[in-house]
């Protein structure tokens, strides 16, 4: 059900040496495991370009996952402490997800 799964996000609460994290991340038209993909893209710090990030449901884990572009075949960086339909919660190391 598209209507359910909001435009954008806003993740917030990661620290310092990771804030590019921090932001809006928008939906893609892409699914993962039948939910659509949030991406963060152009993702600066101290105007400097880092990885790209995304985050996905996973089904075999029952949570949400942020993935860093370089390490999709991986571990994901970090899990949703929820399995709600969208990303919006609770995450890992004091990390939130909200709707804008």
């Amino acid at each position: 059900a598209k209507s359910e799964w909001p435009r954008k996000v806003i993740m917030d609460g990661h620290p310092f040496a990771l804030k590019g994290w921090n932001g809006e991340f928008k939906r893609e038209d892409r699914l993962h495991d039948g939910r659509p993909i949030y991406r963060r893209e152009d993702v600066k710090v101290y105007g400097i370009k880092i990885l790209e990030v995304e985050l996905w449901w996973n089904a075999s884990e029952d949570c949400w996952v942020l993935h860093r572009d370089v390490d999709k075949k991986s571990k994901f960086v970090m899990s949703s402490l929820h399995s709600d339909l969208t990303p919006v919660g609770r995450w890992e190391r004091g990390v939130t997800v909200a709707l804008p």
